[in-house]
Formats: structure tokens, C-alpha cells, sequence
């Protein structure tokens, strides 16, 4: 059998293949440049781990930013031995518990669902001119009452 011609590259092929060299001279140039000032390039290395460190520390953690929208969603699941009875009993002081916080205007809750020892609520605050509080602050209030 022949060996395969060789194609010859089309004007895309030819464009690649100049930008593919072109890469791999800025490389060979950075790394030849790099190894001759080892130095610079560890301190380089310290300062980045450091700063990376620094932002870790300040940067807020979290998937999205805190925000307080006025609404709140809390839920409470018990043993699952307990009934649907003794659970809508439960449910019914927590929310009352969190309905006497001043800045609460409204809560709805239900319990069951899939699982008859779970429950959820939404509540509403008062509008940010009618409470001292924030959303943040009115669930630290209710966490020691709930808890």
C-alpha cells in the first residue's frame, strides 16, 4: 500500500497553524525568561497565594448576596414517630412565636406535605420604614424563642 498524500491545508488550516506557532513562541519566550529569573517569579508565586488568602478572608461567602426582601421562609421537621396531630399543634406555637415579633406583619404556614413531622412558613415583615430591624437581625430574634 502508498503512504497517504499529504493534503495540502486550506487558508483556515494555514490561519491555525500560525496562531498555534505564534503561542508556542510566546511560551518558549515567557519560560526562558521565567527560568532566568527564578527570584522574581517566587516572588511572584508568594504575592498571588497571599493576595488570593487576603480576598478569601474579605470577600463575602455565599452563592448570592444578602438581601433583605421583607420575606422570610423557615421550616421545622420533628422525629419522624411524631403525628400529624402533635405536629400541627407545634407548628401552630411556632408560629405564633414568630407572629408576636414586632417586626412581623403576616405568617402562613402548613404542615404535612410528603412527611407528616415537617412543616413550612413564609412570613412577612413590615416595610423597611415600619421596623428597626433587619431580615438578618429578625431571625437571630427568633432562633433562641424557636429553638
Amino acid at each position: 500500500s502508498e503512504p497517504h498524500e499529504k493534503k495540502q491545508e486550506g487558508r483556515f488550516g494555514r490561519w491555525l497553524e500560525r496562531g498555534f506557532d505564534w503561542m508556542q513562541r510566546g511560551y518558549a519566550r515567557t519560560l526562558g525568561w521565567s527560568l532566568l529569573h527564578p527570584r522574581l517569579i517566587l516572588a511572584v508565586l508568594i504575592a498571588t497565594i497571599g493576595l488570593n488568602v487576603y480576598l478569601y478572608i474579605i470577600v463575602p461567602k455565599g452563592f448570592f448576596p444578602q438581601q433583605d426582601t421583607g420575606r422570610l421562609v423557615g421550616g421545622i421537621q420533628a422525629d419522624q414517630s411524631t403525628s400529624f396531630q402533635a405536629m400541627k399543634v407545634k407548628f401552630s406555637e411556632m408560629m405564633k412565636i414568630v407572629q408576636a415579633n414586632p417586626a412581623v406583619d403576616s405568617v402562613v404556614g402548613f404542615t404535612g406535605g410528603r412527611q407528616t413531622n415537617s412543616g413550612f412558613m413564609f412570613v412577612s415583615l413590615k416595610s423597611k420604614s415600619e421596623r428597626k430591624v433587619s431580615a438578618d437581625q429578625v431571625i437571630q430574634q427568633l432562633r433562641g424563642p424557636l429553638s
